[in-house]
């Protein structure tokens, strides 16, 4: 009996394990390439690529090495016109939206960061990971096997 079950919640573990940090997010680093995004499942590369883009924006982004996601959309725009747009994963912290932006004259349309996939839409504010659900799922799905 508690065999089943230890074996179930390890099943659930090494399956689940992954997709929590399984995020995918819209990626893009311009206005015209962000017209039609590409998206990617986000890792330590991504993340850092990211961060890279918004060294030209922020005045001050934070170097960091997690292994937690969320994805990250800024649009930036002078008068009427976009001007510089920036979608990708990123490590929570890198950035705080309220940093002065290294352009004074530019005015931060959009920055919000997210934790649902491909939730970084030009507009966008998400909350929960569908990696949640999927544990949830499985995790029912354990618990009917050990029955």
């Amino acid at each position: 009996m508690y065999g089943k079950l230890i074996f179930t919640v390890i099943l659930v573990a090494f399956v689940a394990l992954p997709l929590v940090n399984s995020l995918k997010c819209h990626t893009c680093r311009s206005v015209e390439e962000c017209q039609k995004p590409a998206s990617v499942q986000c890792d330590q590369s991504q993340a850092n690529n990211t961060r890279d883009a918004l060294f030209t924006i922020y005045s001050q982004v934070d170097i960091k090495n997690t292994t937690d996601y969320t994805c990250y959309v800024g649009v930036y725009t002078y008068g009427n016109k976009t001007v510089a747009d920036i979608r990708g994963c990123i490590n929570p912290g890198t950035v705080n939206c309220t940093t002065p932006l290294i352009n004074g004259t530019w005015t931060r349309h959009t920055c919000n960061m997210c934790s649902k996939d491909l939730c970084n839409t030009k507009n966008s504010v998400g909350t929960y990971s569908s990696s949640i659900f999927t544990m949830i799922i499985l995790i029912f799905v354990a618990k009917i096997i050990s029955c």
